[in-house]
């Protein structure tokens, strides 16, 4: 029942960092800040009902390593990622590391794949440059829910 209110509490972290990152290109730590001990209070608490000891420390290995994933791609190319990706890509690997390590790197995978693509495309549309940036919050938040969902429906059945 936990994990449930974890993903749920995900969804509403999602929902308004997707908006603003479009609108603003940056992921506000007002968010983020809050999002962190919210998710990982209620995998905690996961854990505990349900004795998944093992499932809360892959979920916090997971977010640890995804985020150390990317704050090595931003000191390799600062321009790459902002720092709110950073910090949110952290909050991905937790919520997807519960459902497996597997969940971790395949939605981390699929963010990159689908802002590559969607970068790939607005190039060749001429509608972006390649100095203009590219929100990259929404395509790791897609990624995450794209594996998070199957999770789920599987996990009801």
């Amino acid at each position: 029942m936990f994990f449930y209110a974890a993903v749920l509490a995900f969804l509403g972290f999602s929902v308004p960092l997707v908006i603003i990152d479009l609108r603003e290109k940056r992921l506000p730590d007002r968010i983020l800040i809050i999002a962190y001990p919210v998710v990982t209070g209620l995998l905690v608490l996961a854990a505990w009902q349900d004795s998944n000891w093992n499932s809360l420390w892959r979920a916090l290995l997971a977010g640890l390593a995804v985020f150390a994933g990317y704050f090595m791609l931003r000191l390799i190319n600062p321009s790459g990622l902002g720092a709110g990706d950073v910090k949110l890509s952290g909050l991905i690997g937790l919520i997807l590391g519960w459902v497996g390590w597997q969940a971790a790197l395949v939605g981390t995978a699929i963010g990159f794949v689908l802002g590559a693509l969607v970068a790939v495309f607005l190039l060749l549309s001429k509608r972006r440059g390649l100095k203009q940036s590219l929100a990259f919050g929404p395509y790791m938040i897609a990624g995450a829910w794209i594996v998070l969902v199957p999770a789920l429906l599987v996990s009801w059945a």
